[in-house]
């Protein structure tokens, strides 16, 4: 077996490694723009979050930040409340 054929244990499959940075605990602590867009936002929507008031962003310098855990709590709450919505259309 020569040197060249030697396996390197980084180089496991991508789909572990995008499994692994998809995880919320694996996320910075505080969330930039990128980091929500690598989540799958648009831009558009990133900016969109970062500039609404019910998300409590962080501001250092002329960057935007949010905490990781009140960006999920931010987004759980959203998801509820258009489960109750959608809840509420369906009773009529």
């Amino acid at each position: 077996m020569g040197a060249g054929s030697r396996k390197n244990p980084r180089a496991e499959p991508k789909n572990m490694e995008v499994l692994l940075m998809n995880s919320k605990g694996n996320l910075p602590m505080m969330l930039s723009a990128n980091d929500i867009q690598a989540m799958g936002f648009t831009r558009t929507m990133v900016y969109k979050i970062l500039s609404s008031e019910e998300v409590p962003v962080v501001k250092i310098g002329s960057r935007k930040f949010v905490q990781r855990d009140k960006f999920f709590a931010w987004l759980d709450s959203k998801e509820k409340s258009e489960l109750d919505n959608n809840d509420r259309r369906d009773n009529r």
